[in-house]
């Protein structure tokens, strides 16, 4: 496994200080060789107090003007105390900001990392300072990525780094909101005008979505010849978890009484390299995605038996193997370890073959997910609030593949949606369950 340390690069004294908490200017005007000047003292939220002087003025009058207009700006929190240049600013964001404070995944690091020295800096000259960076500026770094992946990246990087640095007195505004938002709707307007023209044909959303019987005919397989698999693909299925959530489900994730699953983590690899001893550097416990991954997802009658059987193996496994590692993992390998997100790649691409599927990526089931609930007259809220997202356009523009249909609050319906798409009839568990089993998981 290649083990990369992070080297944080070096950075000003002065990004660490915080937002400006007071400030106390000096009474009277400073005469400085035949000009004037204005002094004031600021402090910042780490306690540190910072002198400065203002001067250059030709009569005590601009002076006075212009003390008058930095007292408002402070006010406003407008006040920009320190100047950085571009890559000054993106190093501090992305290996401080980002990794010590936002706590993101090895994955999104070198996400960002690409997207900010592979496009962002290959445009703007890295000694160009932040606080001139125009809507301009952010509109020729988009055209210049030419590939879609990477150009949703930036609208995440920039959209996110901008509003750091505009909340944090670093600049001014946030010139990439705008900037953002002419540059998805220039696209959509050339490709509605490419369309009437005939220049190109309308071909929907390119994510595969499966249908239900199609669903089925997945589940079935699976748990008859794959079964390693059967318990995060049905999980993947039914709840639309992104596949680093699925493996991080624990049995006490799960209230057995109300039928739902409570999301409050997913495994993956962390900035610090931790877990190498244990072989569990891939599948270190890191929070959610965003604030809205944390959430509460019902689970259909169906999906609760499915997950009770794989306690009573849990618990068998355990008994039977030495070396079991008591984790509370729900999809585990014989020892009681976690799978990591690239575990089933090849197994789930032989399955698909095996079932006459298109090819698709696990990822592409969380659009079936959303497809299936949308047809099924369940509300975009709840759809969004499932799928952990906080925004329903996310929802509804990239994920959904499906007409527009009149959208009712049917959250209540998901259990009996869930019923429909799974095999229930075809299917037999492997023990009888009573509920003295369900007495007895639910006070664990």
């Amino acid at each position: 496994m290649n083990v990369k340390e992070i080297k944080k690069p070096e950075i000003k004294e002065t990004f660490l200080y915080g937002n400006i908490v007071s400030w106390k200017f000096r009474d009277t005007i400073t005469p400085i060789r035949k000009t004037f000047a204005y002094r004031f003292k600021l402090t910042f939220v780490n306690g540190m107090e910072y002198s400065m002087q203002k001067g250059g003025y030709h009569t005590k009058s601009e002076a006075l003007k212009a003390k008058e207009f930095t007292i408002a700006e402070l006010h406003a929190q407008k006040f920009i105390p320190f100047e950085y240049t571009v890559k000054e600013f993106f190093d501090f964001w992305l290996y401080y900001h980002m990794i010590d404070v936002e706590n993101i995944s090895y994955n999104t690091f070198y996400s960002y990392r690409n997207i900010i020295y592979n496009y962002i800096l290959k445009i703007w000259d890295p000694d160009k300072k932040i606080s001139t960076i125009e809507r301009n500026d952010i509109n020729e770094v988009l055209d210049s990525i030419k590939l879609k992946s990477p150009l949703q990246l930036s609208y995440t990087v920039l959209r996110t780094a901008f509003s750091y640095a505009s909340s944090h007195q670093i600049t001014y505004i946030n010139p990439a909101i705008t900037a953002i938002r002419m540059k998805k709707k220039a696209e959509r307007k050339a490709y509605n005008q490419a369309i009437r023209s005939g220049t190109v044909k309308f071909e929907g959303k390119q994510s595969p979505v499966l249908s239900i019987p199609q669903i089925s005919r997945l589940l079935l397989t699976c748990k008859n010849t794959k079964y390693e698999m059967y318990m995060p693909l049905l999980l993947s299925l039914t709840t639309g978890l992104r596949i680093s959530e699925v493996i991080a489900i624990k049995f006490s994730d799960i209230d057995w009484w109300k039928g739902e699953l409570c999301v409050r983590r997913q495994l993956g690899r962390s900035l610090s390299n931790a877990g190498i001893g244990e072989e569990r550097l891939c599948t270190q416990e890191l929070r959610t995605k965003s604030v809205s991954g944390n959430r509460n997802i019902p689970l259909g009658n169906f999906v609760i038996e499915e997950l009770i059987v794989a306690r009573h193996k849990y618990e068998s496994m355990q008994k039977m193997n030495p070396g079991f590692q008591d984790l509370d993992f729900v999809c585990f390998k014989e020892n009681g370890v976690p799978y990591h997100r690239g575990s089933f790649n090849k197994t789930f691409k032989a399955l698909l073959s095996e079932c006459n599927l298109p090819d698709m990526r696990w990822h592409d089931l969380r659009h079936t997910y959303a497809t299936v609930l949308k047809e099924n007259d369940i509300s975009l809220k709840a759809i969004s609030a499932f799928m952990g997202h906080n925004d329903t356009s996310i929802t509804e523009e990239v994920y959904i593949n499906s007409p527009e249909d009149p959208i009712y609050d049917c959250e209540k319906d998901m259990t009996a949606f869930m019923m429909d798409i799974l095999p229930q009839k075809e299917v037999t568990l492997d023990i009888c369950i009573c509920p003295k089993d369900l007495l007895e998981l639910s006070l664990q």
